[in-house]
């Protein structure tokens, strides 16, 4: 997964890989997106990069911020105030699914 968050700002990846891990997410991070104007323009900048050395097939956003331009048809929109909740998880899942990617962490 690519970690697209304000906390990026704030910590360096290898103590957002410890706070990841010590919480019990077990996914592989590729990375920090650049910083830009917009979330989509983060997103879009970070899988325009890493394209190169392998293809992201899909992808869903998680985030508490909508702006995310030609990318909002794979936004799950999980509010602040309440955090990832398992019907979030459900919404994730249902958009790869429907992508044709099997469910798993990628980016």
């Amino acid at each position: 997964s690519d970690l697209i968050s304000q906390w990026r700002l704030d910590y360096s990846e290898e103590e957002l890989r410890g706070l990841l891990e010590a919480w019990g997410v077990q996914a592989e991070m590729l990375g920090v997106t650049p910083s830009a104007e917009t979330r989509s323009e983060e997103i879009q900048m970070w899988l325009d990069e890493y394209r190169g050395d392998s293809p992201i097939g899909s992808f869903v956003i998680l985030d508490d911020m909508t702006d995310m331009g030609h990318l909002a048809h794979r936004l799950v929109n999980a509010e602040f105030e309440t955090g990832l909740t398992i019907g979030h998880a459900r919404e994730a899942l249902g958009l790869m699914k429907a992508a044709g990617q099997k469910p798993g962490v990628r980016a």
